[in-house]
């Protein structure tokens, strides 16, 4: 089981409304959000728990002549103990007042030592959609990952649970976004080489 506590900008979701349009057409917003993380990993019989501390920097950006929008952002975070994962991605779809669906590609690398997940460049593609209007919506979504480093990958013919590729990730989250500030809970279950990882979370974000 891992139990995450984290600050920062939400991976899809409707957009504060950017601004400074390019030629007239294209809005964007740049931000800047820590992050912090609280995780507890179970591997066998153990509960290992880990702080992750990091950065995420990005632009939030729109397209004023369709519905598309989108968001690109690099993030990196240290596990204090033994990881680190450092990430640049892109994720574009269609937003509209009162639901979204935002794919992409997010490019990492990481290693998490204190549970034995060996370095790897890995590439995730997630895809997640929502519905409500942007001040209070929810949030699902699926990410299927695939990794450079083989002892990470998931055998799905040994493996108890369903997905496709290297890893497997799903997620459900509620959001309020009632003007700068932002807050939501979130679940995930991302399956690993090592079995299933659960996450309960805390968003919060400026």
């Amino acid at each position: 089981m891992t139990a995450w506590l984290l600050m920062g900008a939400a991976l899809a979701g409707p957009f504060d409304q950017p601004r400074d349009p390019i030629a007239g057409r294209i809005e964007y917003q740049p931000y800047l959000d820590p992050v912090a993380s609280l995780s507890v990993f179970r591997s066998g019989n153990a509960i290992i728990p880990g702080i992750n501390l990091g950065l995420e920097a990005g632009v939030s950006y729109a397209d004023l002549e369709t519905i598309l929008a989108g968001k690109m952002r690099t993030r990196g975070t240290v596990l204090l103990g033994g990881g680190y994962d450092l990430r640049v991605g892109n994720f574009v779809g269609p937003v509209t007042q009162y639901w979204s669906v935002l794919g992409g590609a997010d490019v990492f690398y990481n290693e998490y030592r204190l549970v034995g997940l060996q370095p790897s460049l890995g590439l995730d593609f997630p895809v997640v959609t929502t519905v409500g209007p942007k001040e209070v919506y929810a949030l699902a979504g699926v990410t299927t990952s695939y990794l450079a480093n083989p002892l990470r990958r998931v055998d799905w013919d040994r493996s108890s649970y369903f997905g496709f590729g290297h890893e497997f990730e799903y997620r459900l989250g509620f959001m309020v976004n009632p003007g700068r500030f932002h807050f939501g809970i979130s679940w995930t279950r991302r399956i690993l080489a090592s079995g299933a990882s659960d996450g309960f979370g805390l968003t919060l974000g400026f």
